[in-house]
């Protein structure tokens, strides 16, 4: 898996940062994921998009870490906005009931 990202100034304070990652997302490599989420967290982003327009498949692991970085964006007001997922992306999502605090986009 490979992540690009883009960062751009909400305001003053906030930050919204976009990450494009791109491949498989599972169990082996889930935690590059996890840090680059966190990352963007610890600098103080409000709004995480996440572009999954390159991502074929996603496992339960990587749904996990993106229920916790919505959560902890919840907690600070935050929402996580998942674009562009892939149609074996989306399914997964709709069939797990995954719901960011954002709409997913289609």
């Amino acid at each position: 898996m490979v992540i690009t990202d883009t960062t751009s100034q909400l305001d003053e304070t906030h930050l919204r940062v976009t990450l494009v990652p791109s491949g498989e997302i599972d169990a082996g490599n889930v935690d590059s994921l996890s840090a680059r989420l966190q990352q963007a967290l610890l600098t103080g982003a409000h709004e995480i998009d996440l572009d999954l327009a390159a991502v074929s498949f996603l496992d339960t692991a990587a749904l996990d870490a993106l229920r916790a970085a919505g959560e902890s964006l919840e907690a600070v007001g935050g929402h996580l906005c998942i674009r562009n997922p892939t149609p074996p992306v989306r399914r997964l999502l709709s069939l797990t009931g995954f719901a960011p605090n954002r709409p997913t986009a289609h």
